[in-house]
């Protein structure tokens, strides 16, 4: 194959993946309206925003890396989301103790329970901040 042919290529592959991930970014803002914050009818006009939204077409149109820092922004975003959700379920359950709710987990119940650590909500600041990391590294004032 000729390098123009994998030069070609490589354009199109490029620029298959920025539609993926601009794609599910508007699937992301979804979710972040509709199941955590505001209802099924917020999320679809928060995904239309985006979807018809001249800048993400643009940016989806051509290989360039800012469709990637917004998939990966978006989606930290909505493990940001979950985190205060879950806080602030525990201030709910828990009553008087609600400053406490929005801490991480401290180190001694991870000790005396690894498991509870997890279950706890640390896949959510775990997966948020290596999504962090990738926005970073895709594009250095993406983080």
């Amino acid at each position: 194959m000729s390098i123009q042919r994998e030069k070609v290529a490589l354009f199109w592959l490029a620029r298959l993946i920025n539609v993926a991930l601009s794609t599910l970014t508007i699937l992301v803002i979804y979710r972040i309206a509709a199941r955590s914050l505001l209802g099924p009818t917020t999320g679809l006009i928060a995904a239309a925003f985006l979807a018809f939204s001249p800048m993400n077409i643009a940016m989806a149109h051509f290989a360039t890396n800012d469709t990637a820092v917004c998939f990966f922004t978006t989606l930290a975003v909505l493990f940001a989301v979950r985190i205060c959700t879950a806080g602030l379920a525990t201030m709910k359950r828990r009553g008087a103790e609600a400053p406490r709710a929005l801490t991480f987990p401290n180190r001694q119940s991870a000790i005396r329970n690894p498991k509870s650590e997890i279950r706890n909500g640390t896949w959510d600041y775990l997966l948020g901040g290596v999504l962090i990391a990738f926005a970073f590294s895709a594009k250095y004032h993406g983080g």
